[in-house]
Order: C-alpha cells, then sequence, then structure tokens
C-alpha cells in the first residue's frame, strides 16, 4: 500500500526536529497533532520528521492556535479550486492499522538492499513510502532478498543513479515460485531477525544499513539467511553471479505466465 498524499507544500509534513521542538515550545494547541512522519530519508538516512495531522472534525482547534491557523491558510492557498477537502486534513489518507513495515519507493541504484524497517508507534507515512502488513514477514523478507534487487535491475530502465521500486512493473511481476511450508516459515523467522536488526541499529550507520559490505554482523546474517532460502527456491546456488540469478528468474517468469495462460481451444472441436 502506497503511502498517504498530503498536497501540502509541506506546509502540515515533513516537519523537522527543530520545527517540531518550536511548535512544542510557543503553541500547545498545535503541539498536540504532531506525530513522527515517515518519508524516504527516513529509511535511508534516519532523517526524524514530523506531521501535524488533523481530521476533518479538528476545525475549532484551528481557531485557537497561530501556528496551524498559517498553516492551513498555506494548504488552502496551494490547493485553490483543486479539491473539495478541507486544508486541514491529507488530499489522501492511507494508513495502516496498528504496526506496520516500510519499504523505500526510490533507492540509489548502487544499495545492494532495498532499504525497509517496521514501525509501531502510529507514525504517519507518506507516499514516497510503500506500507507492508506488520504480519507480512514473507512480503517483507522477499523483498530485502539479492533476487528481488537483481529483479529490480532487470525490469527497470538502466538510467540515471536512482531507481524506482514499482507496484505494477517490480513487485507484482517477481516470479516467485511455490514455496513449501519450510520454506516460508524459514523467510519469515530471517525477515523477523533482520527487521529487528535495523530497527535497534545506530542512526550513525543508517546509511550502512543497506550495503552489505558495512551492515552490522547480525543484519547480514539475517539477509544472508534469506538469500539462502531464496536461491534454493529458484534452483541456483547461493553464491551464484547476478546474471545467473537474472536467468533464473526470467525462467521462472516465463514458466509462471506459461502456466497461467488459459488452455486453447481445440480448433477442430
Amino acid at each position: 500500500m502506497r503511502g498517504s498524499t498530503p498536497r501540502d507544500n509541506g506546509a502540515l509534513t515533513n516537519l523537522t526536529a527543530l520545527e517540531a521542538a518550536h511548535i512544542r515550545e510557543t503553541d500547545p494547541v498545535a503541539a498536540r497533532y504532531l506525530v513522527p512522519y515517515i518519508v524516504l530519508q527516513t529509511l535511508l538516512k534516519g532523517a526524524e520528521r514530523w506531521c501535524l495531522r488533523l481530521s476533518e472534525q479538528d476545525s475549532a482547534a484551528i481557531a485557537q492556535s497561530r501556528e496551524l491557523s498559517e498553516r492551513v491558510a498555506r494548504v488552502a492557498l496551494s490547493r485553490a479550486g483543486n479539491t473539495d477537502a478541507p486544508p486541514w486534513v491529507f488530499l489522501e489518507e492511507r494508513q495502516p492499522e496498528g504496526p506496520f513495515i516500510a519499504l523505500a519507493r526510490r533507492m540509489s541504484r548502487s544499495a545492494d538492499v532495498i532499504a525497509l524497517r517496521s514501525f509501531d508507534q502510529g507514525e504517519v507515512v507518506g507516499d514516497q513510502v510503500w506500507v507492508i502488513g506488520e504480519k507480512h514477514l514473507l512480503t517483507a523478507g522477499v523483498v530485502a532478498s539479492r533476487a528481488y534487487r537483481v529483479w529490480l535491475d532487470t525490469v527497470t530502465k538502466k538510467s540515471g543513479t536512482s531507481v524506482s521500486v514499482s507496484a505494477s512493473a517490480v513487485h507484482n511481476t517477481f516470479p516467485l515460485p511455490h514455496l513449501s511450508d519450510a520454506q516460508q516459515r524459514a523467510i519469515e523467522d530471517a525477515s523477523e531477525r533482520m527487521l529487528l536488526a535495523r530497527t535497534y541499529a545506530s542512526p550513525a550507520i543508517f546509511q550502512d544499513l543497506n550495503d552489505r559490505a558495512k551492515m552490522p554482523r547480525p543484519l547480514l546474517q539475517a539477509h544472508d539467511d534469506i538469500d539462502a532460502i531464496i536461491a534454493e527456491v529458484f534452483g541456483v546456488d547461493v553464491a551464484c553471479t547476478d546474471a545467473q540469478m537474472q536467468r533464473a528468474l526470467i525462467r521462472s517468469h516465463r514458466e509462471l505466465t506459461e502456466n497461467a495462460k488459459p488452455p486453447s481451444k481445440n480448433r477442430a472441436a
């Protein structure tokens, strides 16, 4: 699921830690609506961001707060004539229920793995981020695998320094074969360990969490365990080259596509 789209020109969202601290010190009404905000740089670099999350029923609070009044006025100006939605709410709100896993929708082409982390404190997710439900450890493990990273390079354009994790072109086409119950449990176990290692990593090393040569040993071990199982599923050695993995992925995609086709009609009948 894609995160929420505020369409607020930065008036209510993407606030820095300093801006949030200023609001807490100067405007107790506005401070009640401060919520951690997850953006792309939160996943890639550990950047702390905040947003002012109001509902349609919070119009009375705006009149009591200079901070909210000024920011809502800026939103109204930026949206003028484009929507009937109140200017103090997100244009499109898509928020997970309960704890969730967030992954980057865009990443550096040089990164070894896709950045992802788990959250459980009622954070609001921006639309630069994909959201996976907390219970979907299998999906998180597959997305964090080397095979998924090779597939991402296989099906995306080879231009620029960044690459997008598209739902339609990348995720929905990933040719994952059938998993045994044991393989699924093993991926979920390694995925849980991988997410825990990322959750408790120091913000000082966030940029190293997607580089296999620099990531902490527990995190690397979890990724290695995921990759070993996924390699087995695709019938290749875990130490295979990217080219060999790519061939296995394309072969699996061809087989799954062929099996999904409806049987041809008997023209002679």
